[in-house]
Order: structure tokens, then C-alpha cells, then sequence
């Protein structure tokens, strides 16, 4: 499945591959990949036997490296370096379960709509901050994006 992944990212440039692995994210190779922290660090210091996310980036050929932190926001990492985008406060969060997939959802969809890997990154970060205030794995409606000023 992974090297059928990297066919079709070489084969077609201009589509999004978004990968969000929890095991093994550095077993993938020219796509975007998306780790949380603790999953971008532990395949670090397994690739690398430290924790260096362009070096990772760079040795997994992927398109784009984007860590997530939780309610911190989201390292993007690239050719041209690395940025980090804050994340949006939300105290007293109900739920986090499926924080991460609401993420890669909203910073898929933007990152294919504008190909601006840090528009996509807040993007994912809001609709993050909307899911996590609901119970279970939540949801969040255009009229909610839209309301939270993204």
C-alpha cells in the first residue's frame, strides 16, 4: 500500500496524498505525511536516532511534513524550512477523540483547494477546535467553520 501511495503521488502531482499514520510514519515516501508530536518524534529517533523533523522530512522524500501538537497548533515542514501555526485555545475541552482526524479532514481539503500548506494547517486547527467540544468523535459543520472565523 505504501509504495502503491508513492506511485500515484509521483504519477500525479497535483493530487493530495495525505497520509496521517500512527505506526510508522516514516515508511512512507513522497507524500504528506501528518504524525502527532509523539508519533513524529518516535519515528525520528527511530529513522534518525534523534528527533529532527526537516532531516525526517527530507529522508521520507515527503512532499510535506506536518506535526501536530495538540491545542499548540501544528509544525509545517517543507523543503523550504519549517513554521509553525498556532493552534486555536479552547479551554476545557469535552472530547479529543478524533482531534487529529478532524485535522487532517480540514488541512487536506484546503491544502488541495489553495496548495497553501499553512492556510491548511489553521484550517485543520479550527476544525480541530470544533470537533473537541463535543462528546465522541465530533463533528464540524460548514455553519460551525464558518462561525469560527478560520
Amino acid at each position: 500500500m505504501r509504495e502503491a501511495l508513492r506511485r500515484i503521488a509521483a504519477a500525479q502531482p497535483r493530487t493530495t496524498v495525505w497520509v496521517d499514520s500512527r505506526m510508522r510514519p516514516e515508511h512512507f515516501r513522497g507524500v504528506i505525511v501528518k504524525p502527532n508530536q509523539q508519533e513524529a518524534e518516535a519515528a525520528s529517533q527511530r529513522m534518525l536516532g534523534r528527533v529532527d523533523f526537516p532531516e525526517l522530512r527530507r529522508r521520507m522524500e515527503a512532499k510535506l511534513l506536518i506535526v501536530t501538537f495538540g491545542g499548540d497548533g501544528a509544525l509545517v515542514v517543507g523543503e523550504s524550512g519549517e513554521q509553525r501555526v498556532t493552534g486555536r485555545c479552547v479551554e476545557k475541552p469535552v472530547d479529543i477523540c478524533g482531534a487529529g482526524d478532524s485535522f487532517s479532514a480540514g488541512a487536506a481539503l484546503t491544502l488541495a483547494v489553495t496548495g497553501d500548506p499553512i492556510a491548511a494547517a489553521r484550517f485543520g486547527n479550527a476544525v480541530a477546535s470544533i470537533t473537541i467540544m463535543k462528546k465522541g468523535t465530533g463533528t464540524a459543520s460548514p455553519a460551525e467553520v464558518l462561525a469560527a472565523e478560520c
